[in-house]
């Protein structure tokens, strides 16, 4: 049975009090341990006995509040800081990440959502057992369709098993994940990876946009600013994604154009290595080279999937027999030529299953999510 979370308030006003006081009783495993008038105050009690979590009120100073909660949030890195404020404006929620905060709730919403922050943000309240796996989909060539596969891999996996599941954009020259979902973010992927000694499950959660009730996106920095996309730090991705493990039932990271050692890192952390090509020469010679450096990297050819996107049973100039014996020992997978239904999802901004749920592809990715939930990766006949 898990013990209770001590909570800490910082406020002035009698109605957040009531609000917060109400919120945390309600919950049943979240104790309030005090009111403090100020950080002063709050710092006081944090000395002489470390609590859980603190909730800030910034009102009505928030520039001074979050100055001082820096250096408090630096002293005290074992209790987790929530923000509480009666406006939501972007430059002072990244203020609020930058001096430590893990959450940013608005006031009017604390009786429906400070509950369920407060038991994704704290280890010892029953959250979402971390236990998650992440699937790397690599594009050999441009529009070959593996943005349109990882998208709907993780809603289908997402729907098959109740468990959240998050979309990884890792496409810093255009980020097309949240131009396919029609997803606006201020934060994403560049973000989590800026902030090594602030990544974990509950980052991942504040910095993710939700598309439905159990499917997120990071999004790419190419989405929040095309002209000057912040660099990814790579250095930071094992991290990363650990965090998103711990934060999702399913990852699935849509990384196109990036380097082999970042390929090498992506796949020693997943469960399944998707490799995407289409039956040209061209296709499939970058299709044997991506698998051949991937194992030369360590990774175990049971991991790798290749996958013959758009295949027709008829009309290929290569045949999918071909491309099995230009691929020993790895297994290759198809997804139907179904250019109609892939368009209406584009458009629509919606997964396969709202857009098309009856298509072709949309069965094809319902086949593979279903086997690489499994992990029973064996070479297709």
């Amino acid at each position: 049975m898990a013990s209770k979370s001590s909570v800490l308030l910082v406020t002035k006003e009698s109605e957040t009090k009531s609000s917060v006081l109400s919120a945390l009783q309600t919950s049943g495993r979240l104790e309030p341990a005090g009111v403090c008038p100020s950080l002063h105050e709050l710092v006081a009690e944090l000395d002489q006995d470390a609590a859980h979590a603190a909730l800030i009120d910034i009102d009505p100073q928030p520039d001074t509040m979050l100055k001082d909660l820096e250096r408090i949030s630096m002293r005290f890195a074992s209790t987790r800081f929530v923000v509480l404020s009666s406006e939501l404006r972007n430059e002072l929620v990244l203020e609020a990440m930058q001096a430590g905060a893990r959450h940013f709730v608005l006031k009017h919403s604390i009786s429906s959502d400070l509950e369920g922050v407060l038991r994704r943000l704290l280890p010892n309240v029953e959250s979402f057992v971390g236990h998650g796996s992440v699937i790397s989909v690599f594009s050999v060539s441009g529009g070959c369709g593996g943005t349109t596969l990882a998208i709907n891999l993780a809603n289908e996996m997402q729907l098959a098993t109740s468990a959240p599941a998050l979309v990884v954009d890792m496409d810093v020259s255009y980020g097309s994940v949240a131009s396919y979902l029609g997803l606006k973010g201020e934060f994403g992927i560049a973000d989590v990876l800026a902030s090594p000694d602030r990544i974990d499950a509950e980052f991942v959660h504040t910095t993710a946009v939700s598309h439905s009730e159990k499917l997120f996106a990071l999004v790419s920095p190419a989405s929040i600013n095309l002209t000057s996309p912040t660099p990814l730090a790579h250095s930071h991705l094992s991290e990363a994604l650990k965090a998103c493990k711990d934060a999702y039932g399913h990852t699935v990271v849509d990384a196109p154009r990036v380097s082999m050692e970042v390929a090498a890192t992506l796949a020693g952390a997943s469960k399944v290595v998707v490799v995407v090509f289409q039956l040209t020469v061209k296709d499939l010679r970058m299709a044997r080279a991506t698998c051949a450096a991937l194992e030369e990297s360590g990774v175990p050819r049971e991991k790798i999937v290749a996958l013959a996107n758009r295949f027709r049973k008829r009309g290929e100039m290569i045949s999918l027999e071909e491309a099995r014996n230009a691929l020993p020992e790895i297994t290759v997978e198809t997804a139907s030529n179904d250019y109609r239904s892939a368009i209406l999802g584009l458009n629509y901004g919606q997964p396969l299953a709202q857009a098309a749920p009856r298509s072709l592809l949309r069965r094809d990715i319902q086949r593979l999510s279903a086997k690489f939930a499994n992990s029973s990766l064996t070479r297709s006949s």
